[in-house]
């Protein structure tokens, strides 16, 4: 985590002259913000259960935006004992092929910083003294992935960018902070290849029994680019 907040950091000194300006740029509320937005519901544990079982039969499996998401966040609260689910107070997905484009709000002041590793939480903790109280509240994060498959690896194409408020990190400045942690290689997993649909993401088996990680490895990855690239480890099956 620390390397993406070194980079919001820099992101953040470096308009933060403006004053102003850079107020309304980080507390940048999106329009539908006013309805809440939609909320995660739903087991992600069963439906994870029985998209492995499917893949692993040589079956298809079409997943909801909202389902991908709702495993996503469960994953990114099982390895890392942090509960974002909670901290998300309202997201849209947009769908437009070749384009995803995911936005949260999310509470930040509602991740308990302690339970980072000390370099990491100091880094946060610095993060959290840049940023304006009514930022830190509602801190809207948007990610407009284009995902390819190339050489047995999904890759983010040059297209995608991210955002914390309306201040844009480009996908080059997250590649070079995190390296590999935005690829998803194939190999060893139940997912050969996917195609995004009108409404939802189509997975496509590949590996059969034989394949050595599950479907938390692919979404897993998938919640590092959901939330803007977070630099945690993407090693573990």
């Amino acid at each position: 985590m620390k390397k993406l907040l070194l980079v919001l950091i820099l992101v953040i000194i470096t308009v933060a002259g403006t004053g102003i300006y850079f107020y309304s740029r980080i507390t940048y509320q999106p329009s539908w913000h006013a309805n809440g937005g939609a909320r995660l519901k739903g087991d992600a544990v069963e439906l994870k259960k029985k998209a492995v079982k499917a893949l692993k039969n040589g079956k298809q499996v079409r997943l909801k935006l909202d389902q991908l998401l709702l495993i996503a966040m469960s994953e990114l609260e099982s390895r890392t004992d942090i509960q974002f689910e909670k901290a998300v107070k309202g997201y849209q997905l947009t769908l437009a092929p070749p384009d995803l484009e995911v936005e949260m709000l999310v509470d930040w002041q509602a991740l308990p910083l302690g339970r980072l590793p000390q370099e990491a939480r100091a880094t946060a903790e610095k993060l959290v003294k840049a940023l304006p109280k009514a930022a830190l509240k509602s801190l809207y994060l948007r990610s407009r992935l284009t995902p390819v498959v190339k050489n047995g690896t999904i890759r983010l194409g040059a297209s995608s960018d991210f955002s914390i408020g309306k201040i844009d990190v480009s996908l080059e400045k997250l590649k070079k902070a995190l390296g590999d942690n935005l690829e998803i290689p194939l190999s060893g997993l139940p997912v050969q290849n996917f195609k995004l649909l009108k409404d939802a993401v189509l997975l496509i088996p590949g590996g059969g029994n034989s394949a050595k990680c599950g479907l938390s490895t692919i979404v897993w990855r998938m919640a590092v680019w959901f939330v803007g690239g977070l630099p945690l480890s993407t090693d573990a099956c």
